[in-house]
């Protein structure tokens, strides 16, 4: 088992994990009028999208010949490009458009443009 495929393992699940968590504020984001909460999110958001950008090139040249490990790191892989990122993008589609509405120009301007790094991240 190399050392760079627990490495990759590592950051996928953390990864996974922070989205989770990602996913979970920005449901409540559309609500708010905070932007103490706002800009904490988009802080958040913003390091996991570069995170999300790295990991993207790191997971192209993992060498993950463990199968078990394998299986693990495809799974965590899968999860974030098929379910955790997908949705993000819904709900910050929708994010957007209630900042808007409330004023919260700039608040909103941010997180459009993350959601744009994101929809041109080109995950195998």
């Amino acid at each position: 088992m190399g050392s760079e495929s627990v490495d990759v393992l590592t950051a996928l699940k953390k990864l996974v994990d922070d989205y989770e968590e990602i996913l979970d504020f920005a449901k409540a984001i559309p609500y708010t009028s905070d932007r103490r909460l706002i800009t904490s999110f988009i802080q958040r958001l913003a390091d996991a999208v570069e995170r999300t950008g790295r990991l993207e090139a790191e997971y192209r040249v993992a060498d993950v010949r463990d199968p078990t490990l394998s299986r693990y790191v495809q799974t965590y892989y899968t999860y974030l490009t098929a379910v955790s990122i997908p949705y993000l993008k819904d709900l910050l589609s929708d994010a957007v458009l209630e900042l808007e509405k409330k004023g919260l120009v700039e608040e909103s301007a941010s997180i459009r443009r993350l959601l744009e790094k994101i929809s041109s991240m080109r995950l195998p």
